[in-house]
């Protein structure tokens, strides 16, 4: 491994008294337990009216242990209705984080052996976050997908956006646009260019970069991945993915392959659109989109979600008031806000701003008394000393999102940000 190199993308920067992270508990379950009627969620299936699921293509289970799960079952051309369908969470957002776990049990699918599905190979293992999507009601009846921005998620048999059906698939998170466009500045090193991409500018899928956290080898030699046998399961191999949303700014997309290594950055674009731009040149009059559904895909192949969790990134952010998180990008308004007041020194408030990061270096005003490494779940992964200068180097830490706290001569100060 050569030399890693920090890309930042400040999330917060800020002091506070006491260190909020993102722990598990700040985080939404939108896959909500005892939900058997799947109330938070808006169905949408080609060919149907909003709210039809007759052939039951999104139902709800538990699993042994009682935890919920989704279960998207392939009804691609059931009873000669080919269509696919979407699963809409009731609420929109604009700004946040969202992780979902998830796996294909079979690589069966109706793509190999239905009427006119026969022969879309691109079907098998195949399923979507769709992010900042138009409304379900605003969708036509026999519209397919909804104007969106597409986290292809795809399993071990898929051959994905490389085009060939050739397993092991070793690209998940590609990047695909229905009815949308987005600025691309080579955010995967996979793929070269600039522009405007889009299906008028040939560029409906876009690879991810190859994820090398992909498959646990030791789950997939126990149950047989390599096998011919066409209704292989393989179950116990979940596959995890999360997407950062920043309203009209950027999205970027992350892979891992056990819950507790680290998130790997595989794709990440800029100024989401809604229309078809012409060239990687013109824009072509597609309008800027701030904000989203999300939805679930159903594109011809079964698919089990374990957890599909959302982080607000929008909320209080005066570092004063109880309900103030580091992590928050953007203040939704005043209402967010408790009203009620922490005791923040002046010492602490001038710690603001008081130190950046530079190649693996954290870089500070002042002198650095300790830092400290924090996953997204609230748990901290290293501590390091100050060595008396104002200068610390972090190049043993993985790529991936982390909160960084620093304690400086002068306070404390935090950020959120992702190194590649």
């Amino acid at each position: 491994m050569g030399k890693m190199i920090f890309a930042i993308s400040l999330l917060a920067l800020t002091v506070g008294q006491v260190f909020s992270a993102p722990n598990d508990s700040n985080w939404v379950q939108l896959l909500r337990q005892g939900d058997t009627s799947l109330s938070d969620w808006i169905v949408k299936i080609q060919g149907q009216t909003l709210g039809a699921n007759p052939y039951r293509t999104f139902s709800y289970a538990q699993a042994n242990d009682g935890s919920p799960r989704l279960i998207v079952t392939d009804t691609v051309n059931y009873a000669n209705n080919y269509g696919f369908g979407h699963l809409f969470y009731k609420t929109p957002f604009s700004d946040y984080l969202l992780r979902a776990q998830f796996h294909f049990p079979s690589k069966a699918s109706y793509a190999l052996t239905q009427g006119t599905a026969t022969g879309k190979t691109w079907t098998i293992q195949n399923n979507g976050l769709m992010l900042h999507c138009q409304s379900p009601s605003s969708m036509s009846v026999s519209q397919a997908y909804p104007n969106s921005f597409e986290n292809q998620l795809l399993g071990y048999w898929n051959g994905g956006a490389t085009g060939g059906f050739n397993p092991p698939d070793v690209r998940s998170s590609n990047l695909c646009l229905p009815q949308s466009t987005v600025y691309y500045n080579n955010g995967s090193p996979a793929v070269s260019g600039t522009g405007w991409f889009s299906d008028g500018s040939g560029h409906h899928c876009t690879a991810a970069k190859p994820h090398s956290l992909a498959y646990d080898t030791a789950t997939i030699a126990t149950n047989g991945a390599n096998s011919t046998n066409a209704n292989w399961l393989g179950k116990d191999i979940w596959q995890y993915a999360m997407a950062r949303v920043l309203d009209s700014t950027s999205m970027t997309f992350f892979v891992r392959n056990r819950p507790d290594t680290a998130w790997d950055s595989v794709m990440s674009f800029s100024r989401p659109h809604y229309g078809n731009a012409s060239s990687l040149t013109n824009l072509n009059g597609a309008t800027v989109v701030t904000s989203g559904y999300i939805s679930i895909q159903m594109e011809g192949t079964t698919t089990e979600f374990a957890k599909i969790e959302l982080l607000n990134l929008v909320g209080c952010k005066n570092p004063a008031d109880t309900s103030y998180r580091a992590y928050f990008v953007k203040d939704s308004s005043t209402t967010k806000c408790s009203g009620v007041t922490t005791n923040i020194t002046g010492s602490q408030r001038r710690a603001q701003g008081t130190f950046f990061l530079s190649g693996n270096r954290i870089q500070a005003t002042n002198e650095i008394i300790n830092v400290e490494v924090f996953d997204l779940n609230g748990t901290r992964i290293m501590s390091l000393r100050g060595t008396g200068r104002s200068f610390l180097d972090v190049s043993n830490l993985k790529p991936g999102l982390y909160t960084l706290r620093v304690q400086t001569s002068v306070g404390l100060a935090q950020a959120v940000y992702a190194k590649m």
